[in-house]
C-alpha cells in the first residue's frame, strides 16, 4: 500500500475513531508494530504487523491511526493525554 492510500483510509476512518474534525494529518510512517490477539485480557501470541502510522494533530493534541499495510484495516488507535 502506498502512503497516499494509507492517508486516504485514515481520513475515511477518522469519525469512527473520534479524530477531531479540525485535526490535520501531519505525518505518515511505515513500520512494524506488535499486536496481541483480539482480547487484550487473554494471554496469547503476539504478531508483528506492518502498518502505516498516520499522525493527526490539533492544538497540541494528537491521534495516531495504525493502518494495516496488507488489509487496510485500522488496527490500533493511540491518543495524547
Amino acid at each position: 500500500m502506498s502512503e497516499a492510500e494509507a492517508r486516504r483510509i485514515a481520513e475515511a476512518a477518522r469519525e469512527a475513531h473520534k479524530v477531531p474534525p479540525a485535526a490535520r494529518a501531519t505525518a505518515a510512517e511505515r513500520r512494524y508494530i506488535e499486536l496481541a490477539g483480539p482480547d487484550p485480557g487473554v494471554p496469547g501470541p503476539v504478531r508483528d504487523v506492518l502498518v502505516w502510522i498516520v499522525h493527526f494533530e490539533h492544538e497540541g493534541l494528537w491521534v495516531e491511526l495504525a493502518v494495516d499495510d496488507r488489509t487496510g484495516e485500522v488496527v490500533r488507535v493511540e491518543r495524547s493525554r
